[in-house]
């Protein structure tokens, strides 16, 4: 299943921070569009949650055309330039790379991150 489409914005009912997937009006049922309901607005680490929860989608994307961006250079580089300093193709499946290859570990993670927000 596919998460809710963003944007989302963070929102203040009842003294209570939370998510929702359109911004607050006068007259708009908030229920309807609560992603999440985050902790109590004279709460640092809610806003600061809440926060982090609206930028999801934006960072779901951004994962995404991080890595499809890679597989496509990767393919250019093959021919040319190897793709990092290890001299190995930076892909996330390809082993051939070490915990030391900070391009391939950025790429492992973000395929990572990618997959736990999925429930892969």
């Amino acid at each position: 299943m596919k998460h809710t489409p963003g944007p989302w914005f963070v929102g203040f009912v009842n003294h209570r921070v939370h998510v929702f997937s359109r911004r607050l009006q006068p007259g708009l049922n908030p229920e309807r569009f609560r992603v999440a309901d985050v902790g109590t607005e004279d709460s640092p680490q809610a806003n600061a949650n809440a926060r982090l929860i609206v930028a999801a989608p934006d960072m779901a994307d951004a994962l995404e055309a991080v890595l499809e961006s890679n597989k496509a250079l990767s393919r250019i580089r093959l021919w040319a330039v190897n793709a990092c300093h290890c001299d190995v193709a930076v892909e996330p499946e390809n082993d051939a790379h070490g915990d030391e290859c900070s391009e391939w570990v950025a790429l492992k993670m973000a395929k990572a991150a990618l997959a736990k927000a999925e429930g892969r």
